[in-house]
């Protein structure tokens, strides 16, 4: 929002967007508000910050200033899969009191679905 204050009080304060204060026509302005609304998504990828160029004037006095919006990237792609599935096995050694604990892990991740961890056969050894 932009906000301007005139001494007297008329004419009324209007608001407009500067020459090319609006680029790609981004946003819309409301001339008696002053609220700057977005008139289209941004996207980080496109743009990755944008100056905005006000003016507020009372039909006599015109007074400029601009804004800088800066875009903030989200995770706005789906991760892709190549293949139909991924297989990643693993394993851990703990040591308790003398005894080693072997524990086995394999993760499968299949095209579409959920992550899917299965637990393998632990097996307990003495030192």
């Amino acid at each position: 929002m932009v906000t301007a204050n005139d001494v007297d009080t008329t004419p009324a304060v209007v608001y407009n967007f500067s020459n090319q204060g609006n680029p790609d026509g981004m946003f819309s302005l409301d001339r008696y508000t002053g609220i700057i609304r977005l008139a289209r998504r941004l996207d980080y990828e496109t743009r990755k910050r944008y100056i905005v160029g006000l003016q507020a004037s009372d039909g006599i006095h015109t007074k400029t200033t601009s804004q800088e919006v800066i875009v903030v990237d989200e995770n706005d792609h789906a991760p892709m899969f190549v293949q139909q599935s991924y297989k990643v096995s693993g394993g851990l050694e703990i040591t308790t009191n003398n005894n080693v604990h072997l524990i086995f892990l394999l993760y499968s991740i299949l095209k579409n679905q959920n992550f899917l961890p299965s637990y393998g056969n632990s097996e307990q050894k003495s030192i």
